[in-house]
């Protein structure tokens, strides 16, 4: 047989019991409760924030009708008025701030010209890295993307090209942009300094290259330089010349002259090209062509360098010219 029995509790535990409670008053604990509240709330927002910031500049798509293209061609020199050519280009940029790299990504063109030809197109996509500006003037990148038709049977036609100015853009986020294709312009890449010395006895043109000067220099120890120098006058094109290859610098000294003789008629029209090329020494088939320069006289106007030339004969004039690709 089983008796259940109630025992009462000791005294001294129910009072302890009785008298547990906070040390804090109702209102410091109002207090803690407000401020706890008031800092998950914040965070919530920060966490928004950038989550919104995220997604808008990941998704933002530029066109061509922003101010910051105008803005930044202005700054570089001449404004040049672009003239659409149909088609555009989809693409993102990115910058990984952590390995110094930039990240491009090329997309969609879209809108090509549709006629006969364009069954046999075969377009792709030459991205070149290029800076705005000269010395002294603060220096901006510019980011120059050209769509290309590829014929493996001749030469590549470019259909347009698209310029985006880095500087402006916050790319420390993947950012998608789509730009209509302009019709290609030419950039400054460097500077030419070119020797012009004219013998009216002998019928004789002396083409000195002295140095040459590249805008942005990417040296490598094994690359050079070396120019191709052409003369044509009065529709006669005369044989081309070469220069020797010279290691590449930051300023690549040549000091060689070349000399050509002319046709004894009067000069209406000649015509100096000058090309400069980037080659591998230890590479023979491989070259780059780096830039061109024209100098010379035409039936209706002439080039300053030339004038200069001809009221000083027999004496070398030496001037610099821009290098243009």
């Amino acid at each position: 047989m089983v008796t259940l029995m109630d025992y009462p509790a000791p005294v001294g535990l129910l009072v302890a019991a009785g008298e547990l409670k906070m040390p804090f008053s109702d209102s410091v604990k109002y207090c803690i409760l407000g401020i706890s509240v008031t800092l998950l709330l914040l965070a919530l927002g920060i966490l928004a924030w950038q989550a919104y910031r995220c997604c808008t500049q990941t998704h933002t798509t530029y066109t061509q009708q922003d101010t910051r293209s105008s803005q930044a061609e202005g700054d570089i020199g001449e404004q040049v008025n672009f003239k659409k050519v149909d088609g555009s280009l989809r693409f993102s940029v990115y910058y990984d701030q952590l390995q110094s790299r930039l990240v491009v990504t090329v997309l969609q063109v879209e809108g090509l010209l549709d006629h006969s030809q364009t069954c046999s197109l075969q377009p792709f996509v030459k991205l070149r890295l290029m800076w705005a500006g000269s010395e002294g003037v603060e220096v901006e990148g510019c980011k120059d993307e050209k769509v290309r038709d590829f014929d493996k049977f001749s030469r590549h036609t470019v259909l347009g090209e698209v310029r985006v100015p880095l500087g402006q853009l916050n790319i420390s986020y993947p950012l998608e942009l789509q730009e209509d294709l302009q019709i290609p312009q030419k950039d400054l890449v460097g500077e030419v300094l070119l020797s012009l010395k004219f013998l009216p006895t002998s019928q004789r043109l002396e083409v000195g290259l002295l140095k040459v000067r590249t805008v942005l220099p990417e040296i490598r120890s094994n690359t050079a330089l070396y120019a191709r120098i052409s003369v044509q006058c009065n529709q006669c094109k005369l044989r081309y010349q070469k220069t020797s290859v010279v290691a590449r610098g930051l300023v690549t000294v040549f000091n060689e002259v070349l000399m050509f003789s002319l046709p004894e008629s009067p000069l209406e029209q000649c015509k100096i090209m000058v090309s400069v090329y980037e080659t591998h020494p230890k590479r023979k088939s491989t070259k780059h062509l780096i830039g061109q320069l024209t100098v010379g006289k035409e039936k209706s106007s002439e080039d300053k360098h030339w004038n200069l030339m001809m009221c000083s004969v027999r004496q070398p004039i030496a001037k610099w010219h821009g290098l243009l690709i």
